[in-house]
């Protein structure tokens, strides 16, 4: 179990707001993470993997010539995916995790380890950006766990 799974769950159902999430990189595993307790889907709408360009695009209408300026793991689109699943499918949270979690560089020299993860409300979109060691598997739970600590920090703001 993650550390402050509990504690976003709580403040999510007694501020009855809902979630939306956009991932890439951790393929469905902080959709997993926020399910995991009973009542979620009294704040859990809905999660998108969203793992190709084509996907960001068709799902999220991110547009393709936005990916190519700035690049599929970049702080816009983890910001663009977070706003995105907040507003098309109307939540009052969306999340958007981007980035590359191994085993090597990508084509385009994104290094490993590399991850974006953007948050939106209705009075803030921000992205905080990581530099997570380790394997595959590790980069991807790094990920789910700071998604968590970044969403906890934004409830608190709210």
């Amino acid at each position: 179990m993650y550390e402050n799974l509990e504690k976003v769950s709580k403040i999510l159902r007694e501020k009855k707001l809902t979630l939306g999430v956009a991932e890439s990189c951790t393929g469905g595993l902080l959709s997993a993470a926020l399910t995991e307790l009973p009542k979620s889907s009294e704040f859990f709408r809905e999660g998108l993997v969203t793992y190709s360009i084509d996907s960001k695009n068709l799902r999220l209408g991110i547009s393709k010539e936005a990916i190519a300026k700035y690049g599929v793991i970049s702080e816009y689109v983890a910001k663009a995916m977070a706003e995105q699943v907040r507003k098309y499918l109307d939540n009052d949270i969306g999340i958007g995790i981007t980035g590359n979690a191994g085993p090597t560089v990508n084509q385009v020299g994104t290094p490993v380890g590399l991850v974006h993860i953007g948050i939106s409300t209705k009075f803030f979109t921000e992205c905080h950006s990581y530099n997570f060691k380790g394997n595959r598997i590790e980069i991807r739970n790094k990920a789910v766990v700071e998604a968590i600590n970044i969403l906890l920090e934004s409830l608190q703001r709210l």
